[in-house]
């Protein structure tokens, strides 16, 4: 996959924080970072994102990557509202989705390339809109760092016949799992021993 390798920072014990597309044969990351993702070019990064589902004073920090726009042109698939993040949940406990979403269903484990996942989904909908979310959560990481899919669409119904054609949704879903699939953790290096 070409386009752009973010590496960022999560929570104290990772670090880095940068966007960049890193030259030709250059390995993606390296040992400073907190997480390496390769999304395809296009793609925006919002490195202020915090996840605000569980209410005030309860915000799940990450990085959020939006699709571009073209990918819902002509569809009832909005852009603003529809990416992949990489987010983390400080403190003690297993690292499961449920930590990343306030009214989990279909949670299960996944087991994908020697790493695996806490998955759960979450759906609503409103005034014409359906949210709908899927996390994995990377079991064993310490702190707990999940993938979540965010997809936002609008009621196909709700507009002239032949004016909006229906989003893919497998398609995008391709898509997040390639981009999921590329993510590495990487635990910041130990500070250097302090002279005496």
């Amino acid at each position: 996959m070409t386009g752009v390798l973010c590496s960022a920072l999560l929570l104290p014990g990772w670090t880095g924080t940068q966007a960049a597309t890193p030259p030709a044969g250059q390995s993606p990351g390296h040992a400073g970072s907190g997480f390496t993702l390769s999304v395809p070019p296009g793609w925006k990064v919002d490195g202020t994102y915090a996840y605000r589902s569980f209410g005030p004073g309860h915000p799940i920090h990450g990085v959020l990557f939006h699709i571009p726009p073209e990918l819902a042109r002509g569809t009832n698939l909005s852009p603003d509202l529809t990416g992949i993040s990489v987010e983390s949940v400080p403190g003690p406990g297993r690292c499961e989705a449920s930590r990343f979403l306030p009214s989990p269903v279909n949670q299960r484990a996944l087991v994908e390339n020697r790493t695996t996942y806490s998955v759960a989904e979450g759906h609503d909908a409103g005034a014409g809109n359906f949210y709908d979310e899927i996390v994995y959560a990377v079991m064993g990481s310490a702190p707990c760092i999940a993938v979540r899919y965010f997809i936002h669409s609008t009621n196909i119904a709700n507009y002239d016949p032949g004016t909006v054609r229906a989003f893919d949704r497998p398609a995008l879903i391709a898509e997040f799992d390639r981009i999921r699939r590329t993510l590495v953790l990487r635990p910041r290096a130990p500070a250097p021993a302090e002279p005496r």
